[in-house]
Order: C-alpha cells, then sequence, then structure tokens
C-alpha cells in the first residue's frame, strides 16, 4: 500500500485557489450521503472513526477521486501539478501520481496472501483474471477472500494498490454490486437520468465518453465511499 507521503506535494498543491473549491465538492460527494443517511454531521463521523482512520479511508479516498477526474474545462490536478511542479519530484513520486491519474477504484476481492510480499485481487466488477499485487503492509491484516476496494496502479514493473482501501463484509459488498449494476444499467437507458443521478453534468467526460464499466465506477466512486461508510456507522 504505497504510502501518502509520496503526496505530500499534490496535498499542499489542493490549497490553491484553483483546486480548493472543486476538491471540497469532492470531498462533500463522498461524505454528505452518509451525514444525510445516519442523521450525524462530520464532526460526529470523525469522532466515531477517530481522526487517523477517517483520514486514511474517508478522506483518502475523495482525494484519489480528485486526482482522478477531469473537470468540464479538461483540466486535472495531477496534470497541472506535473507540469509545474514535476521537476521537484522523484522518477517514482511521478510514476505513482500519473498512476493514479488514470486510475478507477473497483470492488476486489483478496487470495494467494504471500506476508511481506504479494496477494492476488480478482475485480469483482470488471471480472477477469486474478491480478498479482506487490505488497507488504496490507498483507498482514488481510485474509483470504476478504473483499476490499481500492485502486490497482501499475508503476513501474510493479502491479500495487494504493493508499485509501476500504474493507468490506461479504454482504455489503453484495449489496454494492447490486447496486453498481443498477446504475450501470439506467446508465445504459438514459444518459441524462445517469448524470443527474451521480450529480454530474451530461458532457462530464466520465458519461459523455460511453458506459464502460470503468467509466461507471469513475462517474459514482463517491457512492463506493459512501456504502461503506454508511455500514461502518451502523456497526459502530
Amino acid at each position: 500500500m504505497t504510502g501518502t507521503h509520496l503526496l505530500q506535494g499534490l496535498m499542499k498543491w489542493l490549497t490553491r485557489d484553483e483546486w480548493r473549491d472543486r476538491f471540497a465538492q469532492v470531498y462533500n460527494d463522498h461524505l454528505l450521503p452518509a451525514c444525510d443517511q445516519t442523521d450525524l454531521d462530520v464532526e460526529e463521523i470523525i469522532s466515531i472513526l477517530g481522526e487517523e482512520w477517517f483520514m486514511s479511508t474517508v478522506w483518502a479516498c475523495a482525494f484519489e477521486d480528485f486526482l482522478s477526474r477531469d473537470f468540464d474545462d479538461r483540466s486535472n490536478i495531477v496534470d497541472d501539478y506535473l507540469k509545474r511542479r514535476g521537476w521537484k519530484e522523484g522518477a517514482s513520486t511521478r510514476a505513482y501520481m500519473a498512476a493514479l491519474r488514470t486510475s478507477v477504484i473497483s470492488l476486489y476481492e483478496v487470495s494467494d496472501i504471500v506476508r511481506d510480499t504479494s496477494f492476488r485481487a480478482r475485480d469483482l466488477v470488471r471480472g477477469g483474471e486474478p491480478i498479482l499485487i506487490s505488497e507488504r503492509s496490507a498483507t498482514r491484516s488481510l485474509k483470504p477472500w476478504d473483499r476490499i476496494a481500492t485502486r490497482v496502479v501499475q508503476v513501474g514493473s510493479q502491479t500495487q494498490i494504493s493508499g485509501a482501501v476500504l474493507s468490506f463484509d461479504r454482504d455489503t459488498s453484495e449489496e454494492l454490486l447490486k447496486l453498481l449494476r443498477k446504475i450501470a444499467k439506467r446508465a445504459e437507458k438514459e444518459k441524462q437520468a445517469f448524470a443527474d443521478l451521480v450529480g454530474r453534468g451530461v458532457d462530464n467526460p466520465a458519461i459523455a465518453n460511453g458506459f464502460s464499466e470503468t467509466a461507471v465506477l469513475h462517474a459514482v466512486t463517491p457512492t463506493i465511499t459512501a456504502v461503506w461508510l454508511i455500514d461502518t456507522i451502523d456497526r459502530a
């Protein structure tokens, strides 16, 4: 699980005028549905999870979502940062940022765990063969057949997961998969209805470029966080 310390420069870049309000909106997209569902305010949710856990899950998911977003003017924070400050970063950090920029979160099932070395992840949304993930810290807590939402990124010769990881139990993960299938069907039937459902403009690239499973995942990333957060609060 690649450390967020590599992204300190991008985190500081969030405070610039051109990105601050945009990130606030994405952050709210991830968090406010759970506030509405649970009748809790933001501070109460942070108190329930603890600030450290909240930052490593909800905030980190919103942040990584923001890194992958193309806005209506086709701007993207990673492109902007690498163009203007990329010279300050090492090659591996630039490669990781570029990989996150084109990444998408999905739901994976874990198997073949080798402690401190690797595990395999099967994409439950898009299918395909399980992917070999080079990983150290997460292998110490993962168990076979665990289900996690995260981003799988290729950095050089290694396939890794991003820093934001949400753990789902089987029942909640099945509910999430049903919801994603429902959204995908609606997207195929009516573009405008889908745009309304996910709170995006119909000309947003995630919608305008078609309705592949990857495009749907891009568009509904905050929903994955919200489902996880509501379930976590219910358990707490």
